[in-house]
């Protein structure tokens, strides 16, 4: 009979566990409502702002006017177009019966106003106790809103209560049937304790999935309420272009946050499915450090910050192992290192090869460390887990998901290493992976081979490449065509797409692709390609050469189809290295393994400049000369006509326009391409300048843009002026 009332009292309180549970995700659901019914409440208050201000300059909107009687009608329960949920709490409620009888006297006084009977003044009167009484709504709505999510956290408190009720009674029950029932109170223990695990397990997931979906539901809500309202106000301001362009460019920004954030749910994603597997390849660790280099240094710059890097006594260069997960964790670390550290500080990477006890494999420790703000001894042990993100006014305002250290920890566990941490506050921070790697069979005491890439001729291998600025063409041409290319240039993506459309199969070896050009961008065009019905389209090497070199443009490279990515300013040694990785074997080959050749094995180190020559007053304007001259082969002439060519080009008198008429997207294309081409001739001070330019656009501050665009032009004339004097004299 005890057995009996035990399974009763068990049942009855699973049945309200069970009801408790539908309870809070009807909670859930009406809490999505209600933050439309805030969004909504907000909205009435901005448009009729905007409605009266149309009235007063009179140009009326009588679509706005309807627009907006039926938000409030939709507000108060009626039936509507736009999804508006029904808010059951009393105050705003009664703060909508109010807002309708405002809007009823708004409305006459906008009617009176146009013909004339009624006054600006008193049309004001009105439409102020209108936004008074639409703003009491908005906060009568946020604050129904949380009553929401506290009602659901009392329930969530009643199951833990009801939980704690079930094991005491159980235990209860368990020990007055001890006495006559020894070998069945056993069991039934080992049943209970069963139940108690399978309990607090789902307790501490629903705890887990609660934390999840209320993280999730804000830190989604933030960039998509930007969108909704932004997308409002674009819509009322059709007919102004300057603020239509600031609602689309803040449109963006909220899109790449929130993308950012479907990313990283997406990759936690794949590693809970078991989905996430590791791909092993040889690893060329200078070179994958100068990638990492590359790929940082912008954001580094961006912060007037300083990187320090070191490998230090690596006996084995080369390892095997899953490159593109490498760079994901170390980026995740090092971006974070640039987030939270202020500017002028200092970010570093130190890899160092350690003993390793298993044969065949090298034990490497790769040391991340920042001079930024730190973080606290308690805030250290939760810094791997999902959402962690550290109460301080100072990080507030910086962008994340909190995602990105616990991919990291999981990233380091698949690969069978170990992670740590140590910080101190205002100090800094120092993260540690340790990862053992099988060796590559290549000698790592040889001397030839890729660490050695000067020489490396790609005779008859043909190559097709999109970019769309005339000067870094001519630049590439130069250099590939001189280890034997066979190249097809296309000016944008479009041309790229049909060229290679039009081409028979194995026509093209590989195909290098710039990312930001007009018509079609590189990302377009490659996505376009491995659609194509041919046998070649999806197994052809695709790589992405441009000056977009930030961590969310690699992952926008790869995700839309490209092999690998090479940031600009174009290291074509090192390009030649990365085709050559994707090409059969022995296709490719150095210059030095055939005696016959007359080829120029590599570029002289330091070019002999004369006085007071082009080059020598160049240098004198933050221009590396000889690393200019390096790029093309140590070939000054052909430095010299690229010099002539780039102040023939009219990308900064693009700019210029585009800075004038405060066109940002037009500025952001025009600077992409002069930071690309400075870059490649190694104007070290004017690459440096427009990519601040470049950074302030992407914020979208016009004053900050139009600070380094003033800064760009200074030096960009300075620069010009040398070059056409050196110009007028040749012709």
């Amino acid at each position: 009979m005890r057995k009996f009332n035990i399974l009763y009292i068990i049942i009855a309180f699973s049945a309200m566990l069970l009801l408790q549970n539908l309870s809070i995700l009807r909670a859930v659901h009406e809490m999505s409502g209600d933050a439309r019914v805030v969004n909504y409440s907000g909205l009435v208050r901005g448009a009729t702002q905007r409605l009266v201000k149309l009235e007063l300059s009179h140009r009326p909107d009588d679509e706005l006017l309807g627009r907006l009687q039926a938000y409030l009608y939709g507000l108060a329960g009626n039936e509507n177009d736009d999804n508006i949920a029904y808010m059951t709490y009393e105050p705003f409620q009664t703060s909508i019966g109010d807002l309708l009888v405002i809007w009823d006297e708004l409305k006459q006084s906008i009617y009176d106003y146009r013909k004339g009977g009624a006054s600006a003044e008193a049309l004001l009167e009105v439409s102020e106790r209108h936004f008074f009484k639409a703003d009491e709504a908005t906060n009568n709505a946020e604050r129904g809103s949380e009553g929401k999510i506290k009602s659901t956290e009392m329930w969530i408190t009643g199951g833990i209560v009801a939980i704690s009720i079930i094991v005491v009674i159980v235990i209860v029950f368990s020990y007055l049937l001890r006495r006559s029932e020894r070998r069945q109170m056993e069991l039934l223990h080992e049943k209970n304790t069963q139940l108690e695990a399978a309990i607090l397990q789902a307790t501490e997931a629903s705890r887990a999935k609660s934390r999840f979906l209320s993280n999730m539901s804000h830190d989604i809500r933030t960039p998509l309420n930007g969108i909704i309202g932004m997308t409002a106000i674009a819509s009322s301001n059709l007919n102004n272009p300057g603020r239509m362009r600031d609602c689309l460019n803040k449109i963006a920004h909220s899109s790449r946050h929130l993308q950012s954030l479907v990313n990283d749910v997406l990759d936690m994603s794949i590693i809970e499915s078991g989905k996430f597997i590791l791909n092993a390849g040889e690893i060329d660790l200078p070179d994958f450090m100068e990638s990492l280099v590359n790929i940082i240094q912008q954001q580094i710059k961006a912060k007037s910050q300083t990187f320090k890097t070191s490998l230090s006594d690596a006996v084995h260069k080369k390892i095997i192992g899953d490159r593109l997960r490498l760079n994901q964790l170390l980026l995740n670390i090092l971006s974070n290192s640039v987030k939270f550290t202020p500017p002028g500080g200092i970010i570093g990477l130190d890899i160092r090869e350690l003993p390793c006890p298993a044969e065949d494999f090298a034990r490497f420790e790769f040391i991340c460390y920042d001079s930024g703000i730190g973080m606290s001894e308690e805030f250290t042990r939760h810094i791997f887990e999902s959402f962690s993100r550290e109460q301080d006014s100072r990080i507030d305002k910086i962008e994340g998901s909190g995602l990105g250290m616990s991919i990291t920890k999981r990233i380091v566990d698949m690969m069978g290493g170990e992670i740590s941490v140590e910080s101190e506050k205002n100090k800094g921070t120092k993260f540690t992976v340790v990862l053992d790697f099988p060796v590559s069979n290549i000698d790592p005491n040889s001397s030839a081979g890729p660490s050695d890439s000067a020489g490396i001729r790609l005779d008859g291998v043909r190559v097709l490449m999109a970019e769309d600025n005339a000067l870094n063409t001519e630049i590439a041409i130069e250099m590939l065509t001189s280890a034997g290319v066979l190249l097809d240039c296309a000016a944008d993506g479009k041309e790229a797409l049909a060229m290679f459309n039009a081409s028979e199969p194995g026509y093209y070896a590989v195909i290098l692709m710039d990312m930001q050009m007009p018509v079609m961008t590189g990302c377009q065009s490659t996505a376009a390609i491995r659609k194509l019905p041919r046998e070649d389209a999806a197994a052809i090497p695709i790589i992405a050469m441009t000056a977009n070199a930030f961590e969310e443009d690699v992952r926008e490279a790869l995700d839309a189809g490209m092999n690998a990515h090479v940031a600009k300013p174009v290291d074509f040694e090192a390009l030649k290295l990365v085709i050559g990785k994707y090409l059969p074997e022995g296709t490719f080959r150095y210059a030095a393994d055939t005696p016959e050749t007359s080829v120029d094995a590599g570029a002289p180190d330091a070019p002999a400049i004369e006085p007071g020559s082009l080059l020598d007053n160049l240098a004198k304007h933050g221009v590396n000369v000889a690393d200019g001259i390096k790029r093309l082969i140590g070939n000054k002439k052909a430095y010299e006509k690229c010099l002539v060519k780039f102040v023939e080009d009219k990308n900064f008198e693009t700019l210029s326009r585009a800075i004038l008429e405060e066109d940002l997207p037009a500025a952001a294309q025009a600077v992409h391409a002069l930071k690309g081409v400075s870059a490649n001739l190694s104007m070290n001070a004017l690459a440096e300048a427009v990519t601040d330019l470049e950074q302030a656009l992407k914020r979208n501050d016009v004053e900050e843009a139009k600070r380094y665009f003033q800064k760009s032009k200074a030096l960009y004339e300075e620069l010009a002026g040398v070059i056409r004097g050196f110009s007028a004299g040749l012709k």
